[in-house]
């Protein structure tokens, strides 16, 4: 598993030493008003590469819990769409445990589109070749 600050896909600018910008990426995800549980969930679905999908049980998993509706409710709160065009929390590349889409705040059409967008093809509500593109942690 990737360590939080050595993510490519967290914000990292500038002259920024790897101590400082791991500070600074756990104080994006540890917001005020923001339960422990939804940071640890932000954090894991910000592992998830371009290209590749993970599911609400494997982030319960990797969280050590069996909560995996409550992993998508934390998702479905994700305040941090998109930030300088570059997604933070990729809500969009986590879907159900059998390929299908579940659910997404800015509807399933807009997931689709980012998912495909991405690489990850859809057809009838599923994934193709889900077990290619799921990421495990």
């Amino acid at each position: 598993m990737m360590g939080l600050g050595t993510n490519p896909h967290l914000l990292t600018y500038g002259p920024f030493s790897s101590h400082l910008a791991q500070t600074l990426n756990l104080a994006f995800f540890f917001n005020v008003g923001m339960s422990s549980f939804s940071s640890r969930v932000f954090a894991l679905c910000a592992e998830v590469p371009k290209g590749r999908v993970t599911t609400y049980g494997q982030i319960a998993k990797a969280l050590r819990s069996k909560a995996y509706r409550a992993v998508g409710q934390a998702l479905n709160s994700n305040t941090h769409d998109f930030v300088t065009g570059d997604c933070t929390v990729p809500c969009h590349r986590v879907v159900c445990s059998d390929g299908k889409l579940g659910g997404f705040a800015s509807g399933v059409k807009k997931k689709i589109a980012l998912l495909e967008k991405e690489g990850v093809h859809v057809r009838n509500g599923r994934v193709v070749d889900f077990e290619k593109k799921l990421f495990r942690f």
